[in-house]
C-alpha cells in the first residue's frame, strides 16, 4: 500500500535528480557552446562555456535575444535559422560567423533543433556550436588555390588553341605567298 506507494515515489524522484545531475554534468564539460531558445527568441539557457565565450555570466544572457548580445546582421541570420527550425520541426546545420567580442570573429559549426513539449508541440529550439575558423580558413585557401590551378590550366589552353590558330593562319599565308 502507502509504504509501497512511497518507496516508488523516492525511487522516481531520485531517478529524476540522476538525470538532471547528468544533464548538468554533460552541458557543464563538453567542449562545445549549447543554448536554448522560447519561441520569442528568448535565451532560455546557455552552458558556462557559451557564456565564458561571450563574457557574460547566465543572469546577464538570460531572457536576452541574439539582438541584445550580437552585431544586427548576424542576430537577423541567426533568428532565421532559429525561425526554420521551429516552422520547419527539423533540425537544420550551418557553418556561421560568431562574434564573441568586438574584435574576435570566428566560424563556427552550429546544429539547431526542435524544442517540443510532452505532446510533440515545438516550444523552442535548442543548439550546439563549435569552432571551426582554422578548419574554414584551409578550407577556404584549398578552394582558391583549386579556382587559380583552373585559371592556370585555362590561360595554358589558350595559349594551345592561339598557338594552333596561328600555325594554321601562317600555313594560310606560306599558301596565299
Amino acid at each position: 500500500g502507502a509504504a509501497v506507494e512511497i518507496t516508488e515515489r523516492a525511487e522516481s524522484e531520485k531517478r529524476v535528480q540522476d538525470s538532471q545531475a547528468l544533464y548538468a554534468s554533460l552541458v557543464a564539460t563538453i567542449p562545445m557552446n549549447v543554448f536554448r531558445k522560447d519561441l520569442e527568441g528568448r535565451i532560455t539557457f546557455m552552458s558556462p562555456k557559451f557564456c565564458d565565450e561571450l563574457g557574460l555570466s547566465e543572469t546577464e544572457v538570460i531572457g536576452k535575444t541574439d539582438f541584445d548580445l550580437f552585431p544586427k546582421e548576424l542576430a537577423e541570420k541567426y533568428r532565421a535559422d532559429d525561425r526554420r527550425v521551429i516552422e520547419a520541426g527539423e533540425t537544420i546545420e550551418v557553418v556561421e560567423e560568431f562574434e564573441s567580442t568586438a574584435d574576435s570573429r570566428s566560424f563556427v559549426q552550429t546544429v539547431k533543433t526542435p524544442v517540443r513539449d510532452a505532446n510533440g508541440k515545438v516550444i523552442g529550439m535548442q543548439g550546439v556550436f563549435w569552432d571551426i575558423t582554422e578548419k574554414k580558413l584551409a578550407e577556404d585557401e584549398r578552394k582558391r588555390m583549386e579556382e587559380k590551378l583552373q585559371e592556370t590550366q585555362k590561360l595554358e589552353s589558350l595559349g594551345v588553341l592561339a598557338g594552333g590558330i596561328a600555325h594554321d593562319f601562317n600555313n594560310l599565308l606560306t599558301g596565299v605567298l
